[in-house]
């Protein structure tokens, strides 16, 4: 062993007195990454699917083509758009208005969105209060019968179901039939585990992954804020349940009533609300938030720039401001001081349940008897 040591020390000691091998001058040899990757993919296996491995070499040089715009700036083909609001915030119209501009090609909140077939799964209204509803609406916006055989619906409301389910279903049924966009409203009523676990809500949207990818639609759905008031809150956080369903999204449209005077709006636009619409997106710039009002059955934007200027309203004025909705509803139906329940359900497009609910809170101000609402006067 002492030889060794004796040896290891003398060599050591033969280069001299510093231990640093001398620098090598020449350079390193060059590896061409390009052409060892450009002539072949690597598969690799990844659970039951085989997935590829790809150099950029070829994109660098001939970049793909990319999916078309439906909605200019804000959504491609194969992405996923979500809509969010607090409940009843006539996010269903919204949505009937998209789909109806992509069916008759026309402009949808200023968008010019593309035109091509679109499916909408109504998960919430009877087929006939959903069929009529995009009668009033197709009617309000004057646009008669040209384009409404590219609009489909799919009506599930009582159906037990899931998204896999619907999902394993539309497929084959619409792959390859020019569909360009398919719209799930709401969203929750096919979601079966907690819309608060990230894994839950991570595999619900997988699923609307594989919609997309394998019929080669946009796909896009509504969800609800959470309770309480969101005003103060981002647009990406103001969705109810795990953050994965928003920011899973391409883009997010998330839409905030504005506190408006209802004494101070163009006589035309009584009774409606007013709303901001602001954008998230992952392709694009996100564009200015929108502003636009509802009157019955559809949405009006901002003409003059006056609702930018409005403040969010808050939580906790909802009570005052069902009580105006109300009596513009009653005023603008109400012939010598009465109306109907049903004419006024009809007005503020709720059930007539709803309606005798309002006249117990404001029992003060309106009489009933058999089915009419008088207003008292003092």
């Amino acid at each position: 062993m002492d030889d060794i040591r004796e040896h290891i020390i003398d060599d050591s000691c033969s280069q001299g007195e510093s231990s640093t091998p001398p620098l090598d001058n020449t350079d390193p040899p060059v590896v061409d990454f390009g052409n060892v990757l450009s002539d072949a993919s690597i598969p690799i296996n990844i659970g039951k699917n085989t997935c590829m491995i790809e150099s950029i070499n070829e994109d660098i040089k001939h970049p793909p083509e990319m999916p078309q715009e439906i909605i200019p700036g804000v959504l491609r083909r194969m992405g996923k758009l979500i809509l969010t609001g607090c409940s009843k915030a006539a996010k269903s119209f919204l949505l009937m208005e998209l789909v109806i501009a992509i069916a008759f090609g026309v402009e949808w909140l200023g968008f010019k969105v593309a035109k091509g077939r679109v499916l909408y799964i109504n998960m919430e209204l009877s087929s006939a209060t959903c069929a009529n509803r995009f009668v009033n609406i197709v009617k309000e916006m004057d646009l008669g019968c040209d384009g409404a055989e590219n609009l489909f619906t799919l009506n599930l409301r009582g159906v037990d179901t899931s998204i896999k389910a619907v999902v394993d279903g539309l497929i084959p049924a619409i792959k390859d039939k020019g569909f360009i966009m398919v719209v799930i409203d709401p969203v929750y009523k096919l979601q079966s585990g907690d819309e608060n676990s990230a894994s839950s809500i991570s595999a619900f949207c997988s699923q609307l992954d594989r919609l997309a990818t394998e019929t080669k639609c946009s796909v896009v759905y509504a969800h609800h804020h959470a309770k309480g008031n969101q005003s103060n809150r981002s647009s990406i956080d103001r969705s109810s349940g795990s953050g994965v369903f928003s920011r899973d999204a391409d883009a997010i449209l998330d839409i905030m009533e504005l506190k408006l005077n209802q004494n101070k709006i163009d006589e035309r636009l009584k009774g409606a609300s007013a709303w901001r619409m602001e954008f998230t997106l992952r392709e694009f710039k996100e564009p200015d938030p929108l502003h636009f009002y509802f009157r019955y059955p559809i949405h009006i934007l901002d003409s003059d720039g006056s609702l930018a200027l409005l403040p969010l309203k808050k939580a906790g004025s909802e009570k005052s401001d069902q009580r105006a909705k109300f009596d513009a509803a009653f005023s603008k139906v109400a012939k010598d001081g009465q109306a109907s329940i049903s004419d006024i359900a009809d007005e503020l497009d709720c059930n007539e349940s709803t309606v005798y609910s309002y006249r117990s809170a404001y029992k003060e101000a309106y009489s009933l008897k058999k089915g009419i609402i008088t207003k008292i006067v003092d």
